[in-house]
């Protein structure tokens, strides 16, 4: 029995507890029928043989390594593949390296809040004065953004490479989820990342802001109250700019800084298109990253292609691939036919892995470089 390479698919009740671990609280699976875009996601490495070593050339240009990528991306539509996913975490078979959860739209059901990190002078040159202050002002910037959030992965005894893969497999994937379902999805997406905090656990930026407004602890009124917890402390929170300046020292220093055990995760963000947004979370001033979508290589690069009959030749690129409508994808050896009619190349044993798809079906890609006339569809 070799040890699979890493794979993404939706998120199973056999995974809750895993992913309630590295995310240290509790969860819960999207409601298919509230929310259907809403994807929690797992990156997942089996002990089980599942066919990496099919010969097909796969490779990872990230870590220079063979990898076979599975990712489903909707269980209702690969229900047996989603079945023998929860089969294998239920026989302790899989272990859940990353997980994260993607929001079609946030703030639409109740308000989500944030910082604007701005800026504002005070001059005079009568009297020779000049003086900016950097200011906080809370208020819903990021309505009906699309979101990355949940996002949590396996550190204790992971080297660093490997968690870097994780996460950005993981990113990856759920850019390719956008790709393949565009409409479903906004013209931004956010991704808050978390700001520093001391020895004991307790935020400066909160204990010099926050904690002035409401007096309770902020991780016992979100076991309390869940995600929400943030809008209902927020009704207490001073709508008028707040100057940094007046804050005690650390509180100002914290703000639009990630807490050092999450630079990682922002250096995989960044890596993906996402970029500071002058925005900070209330609870810890960590900052908030945005893109647009339509931006993102990982959305911009997705095509959709007919599948040739023929196989890619030895030495061709490792692009993302994977089935309409999300149901599955993995990351293999493929090839772009010049023409008009959007044609890839893509081995036998990688189609398999997909579902045992055959010569004109039709496969969705990203990260493919283009020949000189190939014409796939766009998302």
């Amino acid at each position: 029995m070799t040890t699979a390479q890493p794979f993404v698919r939706p998120a199973t009740a056999a995974d809750l507890g895993a992913i309630q671990a590295l995310l240290q609280r509790a969860v819960i699976l999207p409601d298919a029928a509230a929310t259907p875009h809403e994807r929690l996601l797992v990156v997942v490495r089996s002990a089980a043989d599942d066919g990496d070593g099919d010969g097909d050339g796969d490779d990872d240009s990230d870590n220079g390594s063979r990898v076979g990528r599975d990712i489903d991306n909707d269980s209702d539509s690969d229900s047996d593949s989603a079945n023998d996913s929860a089969n294998d975490t239920s026989a302790g078979r899989q272990t859940v390296l990353a997980t994260l959860r993607l929001r079609p739209a946030i703030g639409l059901d109740r308000p989500h809040v944030s910082y604007h990190v701005g800026c504002t002078v005070h001059a005079a040159a009568e009297l020779g004065l000049f003086h900016r202050q950097r200011t906080l002002l809370l208020g819903h910037d990021h309505t009906g953004a699309s979101e990355l959030a949940d996002i949590a992965w396996l550190q204790q005894g992971a080297p660093l490479a490997e968690q870097a893969a994780a996460l950005r497999l993981g990113v990856r994937a759920a850019l390719l989820a956008v790709a393949m379902q565009r409409r479903a999805y906004a013209a931004t997406l956010v991704a808050e990342l978390p700001g520093p905090r001391d020895s004991a656990g307790q935020s400066p930026f909160w204990h010099g802001l926050g904690r002035r407004f409401y007096a309770g602890d902020p991780q016992a009124a979100a076991q309390q109250h869940g995600p929400a917890w943030r809008s209902l402390v927020a009704a207490l929170l001073p709508r008028q700019p707040v100057y940094a300046s007046f804050l005690p020292s650390a509180a100002a220093t914290a703000i639009g800084q990630v807490a050092p055990a999450a630079a990682l995760l922002a250096d995989v963000l960044e890596d993906a298109g996402l970029r500071y947004s002058h925005h900070v979370n209330v609870e810890d001033g960590g900052p908030v990253l945005e893109a647009m979508l339509d931006d993102l290589p990982g959305v911009a690069t997705a095509r959709r292609w007919t599948l040739a009959a023929d196989a890619p030749p030895p030495g061709a690129p490792a692009m993302l691939l994977g089935t309409t409508g999300a149901t599955r994808a993995l990351r293999g050896a493929a090839q772009a036919m010049p023409g008009p009619h959007g044609k890839l190349r893509v081995a036998l044993a990688t189609r398999q892995r997909l579902g045992g798809l055959l010569p004109g079906d039709t496969v969705w890609a990203a990260d493919c470089a283009l020949p000189s006339g190939a014409q796939g569809s766009p998302a």
